[in-house]
């Protein structure tokens, strides 16, 4: 009697978790084709001023920004959109070639808006900026990305030759020889003001999770970028997290040794820059062993990715050696 028992009880249990499995799913919410809308991918893009013209970019093709429809079925809709001048003009910078409608089927919810970008070679004129605004979604909503900036990149800037992605190579404290990608770039206020045409910004120049771009200054010869020592290179949960590139200096850029070292201290005067070398017009650059540097994080007293200069084989001294770079970039 009690093995029956249990039986029914299993049964009914069983029956109770599927009916259980099947309100659940008929709880998922579904998509209702009233809410369908169309909208942007993305809301920046960037495109080089020399995309249409350059072989190795867009090679005569147009430059395209995709418009999305979001519908379970498919709907169609004649979806009209227009574009707004800010720096860059019409017909000067740039020009519409797809017109002011897209036109979606069942087979085609993507659309594009298509630009030609008017390439001026050889002058420096700054970026350029547009917007493209979807104003009429047709038979669906308009999504709240209604709106996306269209930058167009300059070519010309007088620091373009060192601008890019490098391969770099460095001795590190712990892993010995490793390589990692560093990008530099050029300098562009988020706030609108003027860019400076003398400073870069170095991303990932301290491999390892680091988030934070540091700057440099270029020299008007082109032939050394300075880093200030002490910037912050790591933000945690929002907030700036007290991690710093560079920290002892073992040689001056004279070749003199410093004598005044403390392992426990930041030792870095102030104003002390780090001096990264540039050599064939920007397609390689060095840094040489005067430095110990890494993130450094003084409240914790604590360290990570540390470049050393290069240890003499078999010993554990430090050999100064200026033809011997502790760092090298190459470009990618």
């Amino acid at each position: 009697m009690k093995k029956i028992l249990l039986i029914i009880g299993t049964i009914l249990g069983l029956s109770l978790l599927y009916t259980s499995c099947n309100v659940n799913s008929d709880q998922v919410p579904k998509f209702n084709e009233k809410d369908a809308f169309v909208g942007f991918t993305t809301l920046i893009y960037t495109v080089d001023e020399d995309f249409c013209t350059n072989p190795q970019k867009g090679n005569g093709q147009n430059y395209k920004i995709p418009v999305t429809l979001a519908s379970v079925s498919g709907l169609v809709s004649s979806v009209k959109i227009v574009v707004k001048d800010s720096t860059a003009i019409a017909g000067v910078n740039y020009i519409l070639k797809s017109g002011n409608t897209l036109n979606f089927t069942t087979d085609a919810r993507t659309q594009y808006v298509e630009f030609e970008i008017i390439d001026i070679p050889g002058e420096f004129t700054g970026d350029f900026m547009f917007k493209i605004e979807i104003t009429d979604g047709g038979s669906v909503n308009v999504g709240s990305d209604n709106i996306c900036s269209v930058k167009i990149a300059d070519m010309d800037h007088p620091l373009s030759s060192i601008l890019g992605v490098y391969i770099a190579n460095g001795c590190g404290y712990w892993d010995g020889d490793y390589s990692w990608n560093v990008t530099i770039k050029k300098d562009d206020p988020a706030d609108g003001k003027a860019p400076d045409l003398s400073k870069v910004w170095l991303y990932n120049f301290i491999e390892g999770g680091q988030n934070v771009d540091i700057y440099g200054t270029v020299n008007a010869e082109l032939t050394e970028i300075r880093i200030p020592m002490g910037q912050t290179t790591v933000l945690r949960s929002g907030a700036q997290y007290a991690a710093m590139v560079g920290w002892h200096v073992f040689y001056y850029e004279d070749g003199t040794v410093n004598e005044d070292l403390d392992d426990e201290v930041y030792d870095i005067q102030d104003g002390y820059n780090m001096v990264v070398y540039i050599e064939n017009d920007g397609q390689k650059m060095y840094l040489p062993p005067l430095y110990e540097f890494g993130s450094y994080i003084p409240d914790e007293d604590a360290w990570y990715n540390i470049l050393l200069p290069f240890p003499v084989p078999g010993g554990g001294k430090w050999d100064y050696d200026m033809n011997r770079p502790m760092m090298t970039l190459i470009k990618n």
